[in-house]
Order: structure tokens, then sequence, then C-alpha cells
């Protein structure tokens, strides 16, 4: 499918936008604020109070951004990337005169099996170690990714760390999928016609992609990283920011990747998971545990859900596979897993709307004492907050949400089940839309549960 077979509204056609994008004072400015930011929530988490209610960086950091940046990829697509403090500090670094490495990412993990392995870590130190709970070891996590951005971000040529290492990357490149924000070129046979290639080499104008993307045969945007010098170096003035339907990208993949539909699976299984350890029977089961016991019981858990979520998938190829004939498991897996996306995009949102409706409110009176210290900048210090919602009306909603996810994600399994070929395609349709329905089944299931909160 071309870009001229659906609709899409070209944003930079207004030149009051295309002067704003393209222009770097805005991207500099809020990469600094963001940075200044980042720099005062990791201050506030080593020496403000460590009750994590009363710490904006517990509350800023896991309730706020670790909750709404979902909210945030589904309406903006990537770009949290276009904001990132951990690529800016590192790209004003290679700017300063530091030269560009010659050394390449190993070529093995040139996919994002790391940055899968990296989730998991997190998800281990987030729910496993419990660190939303301690503003001291939020900071020290916080300074850990920072260290380990810029070391692999200045070890390696290009931008490494965010093609192959950044979670947050991944999963905004996973997710950008269904967001209704895409960056690309207006026309292919101009990409395709263009002798300079200034858009991957750079010029005057600007540095060439930094994770070597031809926007001429961009189908997806998991590595781009929306820096928008391509924007800026295009000589035929061919690149360009559009709005387009809500999950179009999902059903203009042309060639499924094994690394992309395993990283799929193991977001999806890892952000269930998420909900099951809210489950006031979880953290009473894991209250009885020792320390030690408790470590290897979640560790266990956490692979049992990355592996089972892998699994299922796989089974229900295997079962395609024989009943259509014409296509491998590896095949099927590839191409079916795109359609757990919206799944996967609308639990997370469903699971996260609980945390801002309900403990959101609480980031008002820290602005005003955001150490816990006594201080009362902004006369808000005092305040009582109530939850946004009831909680009755906040489960109306994550109930829409899902529905709403549910339904995407069947449509997208019809197309994506056509694609394995005319014959047969019914019977892997509906395979795999028993998958999902499974999965929603699991979903409302969960959702229904009461909740422990984390951070009141």
């Amino acid at each position: 499918m071309s870009e001229e077979d659906y609709l899409r509204f070209d944003i930079l056609r207004n030149p009051a936008a295309r002067r704003l994008i393209k222009s770097r004072i805005p991207q500099v400015s809020l990469q600094i604020l963001i940075l200044a930011a980042y720099l005062f929530l990791v201050y506030a988490g080593l020496y403000g109070t460590q009750i994590p209610r009363l710490n904006i960086a517990t509350v800023g950091v896991w309730t706020i951004w670790w909750t709404g940046i979902i909210f945030l990829i589904l309406f903006l697509g990537k770009t949290w990337c276009y904001l990132c403090p951990w690529n800016a500090t590192v790209t004003w670094i290679k700017k300063m005169g530091l030269p560009e490495s010659s050394l390449r990412w190993p070529r093995k993990l040139k996919n994002l099996y790391p940055a899968a392995v990296f989730l998991a870590v997190i998800t281990w130190l987030e729910l496993g170690v419990t660190i939303t709970y301690s503003p001291r070891y939020t900071a020290y996590l916080m300074i850990a990714i920072f260290i380990i951005a810029l070391a692999v971000g200045i070890a390696y040529r290009k931008r490494a760390f965010c093609q192959y290492l950044c979670f947050i990357g991944a999963i905004q490149g996973i997710y950008s999928s269904v967001s209704p924000v895409e960056l690309r070129s207006r026309d292919r046979d101009t990409c395709r016609k263009c002798r300079t290639k200034d858009c991957i080499r750079g010029n005057e104008k600007g540095e060439g992609c930094p994770v070597v993307l031809y926007p001429g045969g961009m189908d997806r945007s998991v590595t781009c990283i929306t820096c928008m010098e391509c924007l800026r170096t295009c000589p035929y003035d061919n690149m360009s920011v559009f709005v387009r339907p809500f999950a179009e990208e999902l059903r203009r993949i042309r060639k499924p990747k094994t690394d992309e539909a395993v990283f799929i699976a193991v977001l999806l299984g890892l952000t269930l998971l998420h909900g099951g350890t809210m489950l006031s029977s979880w953290t009473g089961f894991a209250a009885s545990l020792e320390k030690p016991t408790y470590y290897l019981v979640f560790t266990a858990f956490l692979l049992v859900s990355a592996a089972l979520s892998i699994a299922s998938l796989y089974m229900v190829s295997s079962l395609i596979s024989r009943a259509i004939g014409q296509i491998g498991t590896l095949s099927a897996f590839k191409t079916l897993a795109y359609a757990l996306i919206p799944a996967a995009l609308f639990y997370h949102m469903a699971h996260n709307s609980m945390h801002l409706l309900m403990e959101g409110p609480a980031i008002i009176p820290l602005l005003s004492d955001p150490l816990g210290l006594g201080w009362d900048l902004f006369g808000t210090r005092g305040m009582e907050m109530k939850p946004l919602l009831a909680m009755d009306s906040v489960r109306t909603l994550q109930f829409g949400i899902l529905i709403i996810g549910f339904l995407m994600a069947l449509s997208i399994a019809q197309e994506a089940s056509r694609s394995l070929g005319k014959e047969g395609w019914m019977r892997a349709c509906l395979a795999v839309s028993a998958l999902i329905l499974s999965i929603a089944l699991l979903s409302f299931w969960l959702i229904n549960q009461p909740m422990v909160m984390r951070v009141t």
C-alpha cells in the first residue's frame, strides 16, 4: 500500500507549524527543561524525605511520567524521543567536538532483544524490588539509566542505545504503530530519485540520520528517534509530519520482524504482570514471604509471564501453519504478533488510567513541597487532593478503553490473517481471534479486581 492509498494530513503545509517543527530552538529548549526536571527529580530522591507519597521523585516518575507516557504515545507517537534528555545529552557532547566513535554495535545484538531484557530488568526492579516505594532507589535507577545511555551513546557510533537498548524507545516504537502521528516522506519516488541522500549523510543544514534510516523505505516508526534532522536536511522538502487514521501503520507493515514480534509478546506479558502484582491477593501473598524467597518467586513469575505470552502466540501460529499448509510457524508468528499491539497498548492505558486518576492529584501539593521538607512554594502544600473520578467511573472508563483496544486488535488480526494467504485465512483469523479474546477476558478480570495503590 503506497502513501497515496490512505488519508493523511500534512501538518507542515501550515507555515507556522513548519517553522516551529523545523526549528531547533523549541526542541533544544524543551530538552533543557526536561533535563533540568530529570536532574531535580534525582536530587529530590537523594536528599528529600524517603516517604514516597511526600517526595516528588516517586510520584513524578512512577505515577505521572511512567503512566502518562503511554497516553502521550497513543496521541503523539514517538514525541518522547524528540524530547529525550538522554539522547539530547549525547548529542550535545558530540557537538562539542567529541569525535564519532568507530566502534560498531555487535551485529548479533542489532535487534530489540537487548531492549526486551532491559525492560524485564526495569520491571523486576519496579515490581519485584518495589523501588516505586523508595525515592532514593528511584534516583539511583535514574542515575544508572543516564550513565548507561551516555556510555553506550558515546562508546558506539551513531545512536546504538536509542536503536537497540532503550526500553522506552522500543515501547514507543511498538505502540506508536497505533498513533495517528507519523514522520514520513511526502513522496517515495522523490526519495528513490535522490542521488545525495542528505537525510542519511547530512549537509550544512543538519546531521545525517543518527540511526541511518532511509525515509523512502520506512513503513514503521520502531527505530526512528524523531530527531527531525531529515526534515532539515532534505533538499527537496520531501519530509513531513502527518496525521493519519489510528492503527494505520499496523495495516501497512510489509516485512514483519522476529525481534519485534518477540518484543510485542514480552511487552504484553509484562504489562499483564503489572496488573497482577497490584491485586490485593498478590500483595498479601508477597507479604507472607521472606525477601529472598519473594525475589525468587517474583523472578519466576516475571519469566513465566514473558515466556507464556510468547509461547501462546507461537502455539497459535503453529496451529495456523498446519491448518493452512502454505506458511511456516515463524512467518505466522511474526505476522500475527502485530495484531496484539492494540491489546497490549489499551490494557496498558486502562491500567494506567487508574494511577493517573486516583493517584495523580498527589502531584499538586508536591509542587509546593517537592522534597517533603515543609516548603509551601505555591500555597498548595496543605491541599487535600481527592481522586479525579470515583472508582466506579474509573472502572467504566477502563472497560471502555479495553473494548476499543480489543475491537481494534480483532480488526488488525483479520487483515494480518488475510496476508498469510487466500486459502485458510479464515481459520487463521479465528485462531488468533480466540487468543485475543482470551487476553481480553484476562484483562477485564484484572481490571475488575481490587487494586492496591502504589505510593499512597
